[in-house]
């Protein structure tokens, strides 16, 4: 967790965009290359392949535990790579006014992780606000149950969560669309949310 210990460079910014998995990492990478350089970006992951041209902040978690892979689509060891590094994690979001969480449902850092960073931020005061996004309808089973697990924990610790429906996007997309087509749609979505709420804070 090299990156971690670099506090200074976010301690003086109110609001702090927190991308937490795969998804919520793209959507990062997407707002820091719109040119926003005035908020504070940072990235949780516990797989480090995904890191080399990341933006913002990139901050591994869970490094003892999963030894730089993923989290196998396990919410518990999400869960368990946050709380791993609750120091770090803290650290990272004190000072802040608010906080925008931004995580793709149904696998293991976005239902996993994301509530507990929810929860930490609640317990510092700050306000936090989410953008998440569900599984589509021919994923497994599985990741729909984990992922309404999530919301349900999300909207515990959240002032305000956006869902952000992949059925939808599927739908405005059309069906001969391929999956990383969609997926980059998807990002999109989540992208213009986070912009959204981020309009709203300067209004």
């Amino acid at each position: 967790m090299s990156d971690a210990i670099d506090i200074e460079r976010i301690k003086d910014s109110q609001t702090r965009i927190i991308g937490i998995g795969g998804a919520g990492c793209n959507v990062i990478d997407l707002l820091y290359e719109d040119g926003d350089k005035q908020n504070c970006f940072i990235q949780l992951d516990s797989d480090v392949n995904i890191r080399s041209d990341r933006k913002g902040l990139f901050v591994q978690v869970g490094a003892e535990l999963l030894h730089g892979l993923g989290t196998g689509r396990r919410p518990d060891l999400g869960k368990a790579a946050i709380l791993e590094d609750i120091d770090i994690i803290t650290k990272l979001l004190q000072g802040a006014r608010k906080v925008i969480i931004v995580c793709g449902l149904g696998q293991g850092m976005g239902s996993g992780a994301s509530p507990v960073v929810a929860e930490i931020a609640k317990e510092l005061g700050i306000t936090v606000f989410g953008v998440a996004a569900t599984p589509f309808f021919f994923e497994p089973e599985e990741r729909k149950q984990l992922a309404e697990a999530g919301i349900k924990r999300l909207k515990e610790y959240m002032d305000s969560l956006s869902i952000v429906s992949n059925n939808v996007v599927l739908e405005e997309a059309g069906r001969n669309s391929n999956f990383n087509e969609l997926a980059r749609i998807s990002n999109h979505v989540m992208w213009e949310a986070v912009c959204d709420l981020l309009r709203g804070e300067e209004r």
